[in-house]
């Protein structure tokens, strides 16, 4: 079980002392602060704050639906509860590139997003006991039965079919309990974002602020280069995690080459290949500043400033890394076994990436990388 891999606490720690790394000092003066503020500012306006609108917005709708399907367990609404949480899972992902400040800080994460979930958990919480499903109960039941994973496990059955899935929302014994306790799980879901969302808004808790005002007046990011740094870190996270976990594992980067169906995040919605394209998307709107089609500032123009070269590379590699998950034909868990070419060249391009990332970027940036390799390069 997981939420992060083992470096993660070091990466992601609010109070940063980030300096150059022995053997990553760049020959180019770090980026001054004159250039970094209005990146800062552009990507927490025009890429963080509607990123975690979109995740709030997204999972009302899920709450909603669900709740829908509560009321009334038919083939129909199962399929639009299903959407909205393939929906929900979009912009979830999509934030995957800055997961630091409160999200960390307030647990919301692991409330949101353990992997996996315990099936054993979860239907022992639902075949026993007689009590309504409130948001206590739900917390009680610990990270790996509560959030999207244990939602999925509830609404898809990739296997045994949505008529299967159906049957046990309707026909079995337990149904009632099935559907209170899907329904209590995605408003407690909604709940986590919404504090999320709070956290950030400038008419909230601000933690916008740490960021636009980097250097000038936030705490926890004293200077504007502490702030890139930070941001840095989280996007090489988010394509390790691409890398390493998404596709590597699964491939059998640690199991000696063998596929590790077990292994594989979303199987059972077979939404694996949508949550490596979200997350990779995710990392590219924080480089290149754009959200939706709408340009922005990101860490392309300060990388552009340095070395433009690397900044063309590093445009191409996210575009082939894409192209690449593209290429594989779904589903990923029967692709890790009989479809390995495209595998490995989505797996290769999804390093390359990644690797350009934690060395070169960094180097240019001046970044000190507070991160260990998850890939099993």
């Amino acid at each position: 079980m997981r939420l992060l891999p083992a470096c993660a606490p070091s990466m992601f720690g609010l109070l940063l002392a980030l300096i150059v790394a022995p053997g990553c000092s760049n020959n180019s003066p770090a980026s001054t602060a004159s250039d970094s503020k209005p990146v800062l500012t552009s990507l927490t306006s025009g890429v963080i704050l509607p990123t975690l609108r979109a995740t709030d917005a997204s999972a009302e709708a899920m709450r909603v639906a669900v709740k829908a399907l509560e009321a009334a367990p038919t083939a129909g609404n199962l399929t639009t509860a299903q959407a909205s949480w393939r929906a929900a899972r979009k912009s979830w992902s999509r934030g995957e590139a800055f997961r630091f400040g409160p999200v960390k800080e307030k647990g919301i994460s692991g409330a949101i997003d353990f992997w996996p979930a315990r099936a054993e958990t979860i239907e022992k919480a639902i075949t026993t006991g007689a009590e309504p499903f409130t948001g206590a109960a739900i917390d009680q039941l610990g990270s790996n039965a509560r959030g999207f994973r244990a939602i999925e496990y509830v609404l898809f059955d990739s296997t045994a079919g949505d008529a299967a899935v159906l049957a046990k929302l309707t026909t079995d014994a337990s149904a009632k309990r099935r559907l209170g306790y899907l329904a209590a799980v995605a408003e407690h879901l909604k709940g986590k974002t919404a504090a999320l969302l709070a956290a950030w808004e400038p008419s909230g808790g601000n933690f916008a602020r740490e960021l636009s005002e980097a250097g000038s007046g936030a705490v926890l990011f004293p200077s504007a280069k502490s702030a890139v740094d930070q941001l840095v870190n989280s996007t090489t996270f988010a394509l390790d995690l691409v890398t390493g976990d998404k596709i590597g594992k699964p491939y059998g980067t640690k199991t000696g080459g063998v596929a590790a169906p077990d292994q594989e995040e979303s199987a059972r919605s077979d939404n694996s290949l949508a949550d490596m394209l979200d997350t990779l998307d995710g990392a590219r709107n924080i480089y290149s500043g754009a959200y939706e089609g709408a340009p922005g500032s990101g860490l392309s123009e300060l990388v552009r400033l340095k070395n433009p070269a690397l900044d063309d590379r590093m445009s191409a590699a996210f575009e082939s890394n894409k192209s690449a998950i593209v290429a594989i034909p779904p589903p990923f868990r029967t692709a890790i076994t009989t479809q390995r070419p495209a595998v490995e060249t989505a797996y290769l391009a999804s390093r390359t990436l990644k690797n350009s990332m934690s060395t070169e970027v960094v180097q240019v940036l001046g970044t000190a990388l507070q991160f260990n390799d998850n890939d099993g390069d």
